[in-house]
């Protein structure tokens, strides 16, 4: 039973990962067109509510699920982090291809 919380936590970290990933990419293409002082603005907020939501995710995992499970979250979470510093390190193209992609969007509209 314990294992099976611990690895339904590291996939829900994972899961956490990709999506705070993909926020990320999608509030710096948003960000890019905007002037520079609302940008600033609009990146500290978003970053705020992000840390906020996380905070509370995890406070309600760790109330209701308890450690196991918490700990799996974060681990997940670590491990996503580690294995994106990987990839991004060794294939250069593909951090240089979520940029680039971004700045297309970003000039089409």
């Amino acid at each position: 039973m314990r294992e099976n919380m611990i690895i339904a936590g590291v996939l829900l970290g994972l899961l956490i990962f990709v999506l705070s990933m993909w926020l990320n990419l999608r509030i710096m293409k948003k960000a890019r067109s905007m002037p520079p002082q609302e940008a600033t603005k609009y990146l500290v907020v978003r970053y705020v509510i992000k840390i906020g939501l996380l905070t509370l995710l995890m406070g309600s995992a760790l109330y209701w699920s308890g450690m196991k499970f918490t700990l799996g979250v974060l681990g997940g979470m670590v491990f996503g982090i580690l294995l994106f510093l990987v990839v991004s390190r060794s294939n250069r193209t593909f951090f240089e291809g979520l940029v680039k992609d971004q700045g297309k969007e970003t000039e089409r509209r």
